[in-house]
């Protein structure tokens, strides 16, 4: 926004330089670009903020100036600020032209009718003060409506009253495909969302942006319309990104414009052709003025306390209220509080921090003083879950697992968790992102395929996304995937053993291990169509089931092109640090020989094994060391429901010898406790 220095120095009274004055402005928010050298004066280019469309005018920035010392108003300014104080227009009892207002895009609308005004050239010194603005001259009374534009920022519009045709103007919306011609000779189709000045067999201008060819001012006219109106701010936006036509006054009416000025405006424009054609040689036929539905600033309650607090700078109570009232806004301090109401130019204070902000830019955030930041250090490290799964990374890439990271959004997929709602999103780029997971193994059974599908251990650790009880939920997890061989294929081992079921759950027992978490495993307390019935188990960690692991269902195999024996797992990592014990049991090592015990049972395959060692661990007590299952076998004389299992107990005593008698006598404990859930010594 370029503006003169002479246009400043009609309201101020300053001996304030370009220089200065563009110092103060940027110290007040308003950043100075550059001051132009221009041969007709000294021009500052501004950078103005989108949400104060008041200091898109001279107006604007000076009553912001007059907040600083060493600016006074000159008595221009005292007759503008007394005018708008009074800018109400009597009611008129037999009205020449008639407003209709159909629309609540239109807060108001003034208007004063001009006639025999006199032909009269541009006087050079508004000229300059356009064309340093970067606006041409066009005629008398298009340029003072220009001028008065950059002055009070409030946007005007002249009819030639000659060519409406009516004397009733129709604010009101369009018609769905209403077209006609704006200014620029260009034809447009309007949409039901834009506001259009009308009378009742023709539009003549679309609101807030451009006028009407019909009805456009030329070099003879002599009698106008002079319209001066509030419209509102998101219409204009709307009509004018659609339109893609930006011009001076949609620029304004999007960032707010003062409804209270419009007859500022108006008298402005009067006081300068006065002074430019002469008192009396043209006539004032009337003025109207049709204000719909008034605008109303809120009162604002502001802890001074609080401002102190924010602002890090002791100012006075009878200061802050001295600030605010230099910036028009009225001050009523009571019981401790101030009661600030914002003028209507500034739509931009919703709250108290937009006023403490106020105090701060006028008081000046250099008188910040320099303290030193006070806080409190915490130890550094990282938390308990970020930790726990940089453990879990270690561990897994030991185990030759590689570490893979997939991205968030995805399409829907058949290993997707089942039990929740997956999360949508609002504008997503592609069909294929449009959703965020809910498991870690649809991403890894697809970076599993992209490598060939064979013999693969593939881990990723991430969030995942779901909705369970209308509550949109957020969690970590780690899953991994295993397909292919177990070892590599050399000429001492000509046959790659695949990997099974219980290599993997053999990898998950020593990764728990590790973190020092019990845990157990058992069968699926819940269905879950991705995992193999027989061949999948819960992760259980005090009574909690955090994680899955098994083999792939044999259904999921019709939707993909996963290998009927790929392996999976995952497991939630958020509630595992809450079960990790903090004291690891060490044992001193015994010189004490051990003695072995083999037992071969027999008992029916729907029995659990875990059933079986729960037993044995419990029956043999401390001086169980360790206990292996050696040999499973099923056929020969055996029923078909049953199979029998062979375990070696390793049994030692801590400072003393175990003697056969001591051994036996557990050995047979086990076999005892053993037959109550039907499982027989086999002979």
């Amino acid at each position: 926004m370029k503006l003169s220095y002479h246009f400043f120095k009609q309201l101020l009274d300053t001996v304030a330089t370009p220089e200065d004055i563009g110092d103060t402005l940027t110290m007040l928010g308003f950043e100075l670009e550059e001051i132009i050298d221009h041969p007709k004066g000294p021009v500052l280019d501004l950078c103005g903020m989108a949400n104060r469309g008041d200091a898109f005018s001279v107006l604007g920035l000076c009553r912001e100036l007059l907040s600083k010392e060493n600016y006074h108003p000159t008595p221009l300014m005292e007759w503008m600020k007394k005018t708008q104080e009074r800018s109400i227009c009597p009611p008129i009892e037999q009205k020449k032209i008639h407003i209709d207002i159909q629309t609540d895009n239109c807060r108001r609308y003034s208007y004063r009718l001009f006639s025999k005004i006199p032909i009269t050239p541009t006087p050079e010194w508004i000229k300059n003060i356009l064309e340093q603005a970067g606006l041409r001259s066009i005629s008398l009374l298009v340029d003072l409506t220009n001028y008065v534009l950059l002055e009070t920022g409030h946007p005007m519009h002249a009819f030639d009253y000659h060519k409406l045709g009516s004397d009733t103007l129709i604010i009101r919306s369009s018609k769905d495909k209403e077209r006609f011609t704006l200014l620029n000779n260009e034809e447009v189709e309007c949409h039901s969302e834009d506001i259009l000045i009308t009378h009742p067999d023709r539009v003549l201008a679309l609101g807030g942006i451009m006028g009407g060819l019909d009805s456009e001012v030329s070099d003879h006219t002599t009698s106008i319309l002079l319209e001066a109106a509030h419209f509102c701010p998101e219409a204009i936006r709307n009509t004018r990104t659609r339109l893609g036509i930006s011009t001076d006054s949609s620029y304004r009416f999007e960032r707010w414009v003062d409804p209270s000025s419009t007859l500022l405006a108006i008298e402005r424009f009067t006081m300068l052709l006065t002074d430019i054609v002469g008192d009396g040689n043209f006539e004032i036929v009337e003025t109207g003025d049709e204000y719909t539905n008034p605008w109303v600033s809120p009162e604002i309650e502001v802890d001074p306390e609080r401002c102190r607090v924010l602002l890090g700078m002791q100012i006075e109570n009878i200061q802050m209220g001295s600030i605010w009232r230099s910036l028009g806004c009225h001050v009523i301090f009571k019981e401790g509080y101030f009661y600030v109401t914002p003028p209507s130019w500034r739509k931009d204070i919703i709250e108290s921090i937009d006023l403490v902000e106020d105090i701060g830019r006028v008081y000046g955030y250099d008188k910040v003083p320099e303290i030193p930041p006070r806080t409190v250090l915490t130890q550094g490290g990282l938390n308990p879950n970020d930790f726990m799964e940089s453990e879990v990374i270690d561990f897994l890439v030991r185990a030759g697992f590689i570490q893979v990271i997939n991205h968030a959004l995805r399409a829907d997929h058949a290993l997707d968790e089942p039990q929740y709602e997956k999360i949508h999103i609002k504008n997503p780029h592609s069909p294929e992102l449009s959703k965020l997971r809910s498991s870690l193994l649809p991403s890894l059974s697809d970076t599993l395929l992209k490598n060939g599908g064979k013999h693969a251990r593939f881990f990723e650790t991430g969030k995942v996304f779901y909705i369970k009880n209308e509550t949109y939920v957020e969690t970590t997890h780690f899953a991994g995937i295993i397909q292919g061989a177990s070892n590599i294929i050399d000429w001492t081992n000509p046959k790659r053993n695949p990997y099974h079921f219980y290599h993997l759950k053999g990898i998950l027992a020593s990764l728990f291990k590790t973190l020092n978490i019990p845990v157990r495993f058992d069968l699926l307390r819940d269905s879950d169509e991705r995992f193999h019935p027989g061949r999948s188990l819960d992760i259980i960690v005090k009574d909690q089931v955090v994680g899955r692991l098994g083999q792939i269902h044999p259904v999921m195999l019709n939707q993909g092109s996963l290998d009927k024996n790929t392996l999976f797992f995952e497991v939630k990592l958020d509630p595992l640090p809450d079960h990790r014990l903090h004291i690891r049991d060490y044992k001193k090592l015994s010189k004490n020989p051990s003695i072995k015990r083999d037992i071969a049972l027999v008992g029916k395959k729907n029995i659990p094994y875990q059933e079986i060692e729960s037993i044995v661990i419990a029956e043999a007590g401390e001086l169980l060391e360790d206990w292996v299952l050696f040999d499973r076998f099923e056929g020969g004389s055996l029923e078909n429901d049953q199979h029998s299992l062979a375990i070696s107990l390793h049994l030692r005593k801590q400072g003393e010898n175990m003697d056969d008698k001591e051994a036996n006598q557990i050995r047979d404990n086990i076999v005892t406790k053993l037959k109550e859930i039907d499982v027989q010594l086999r002979s």
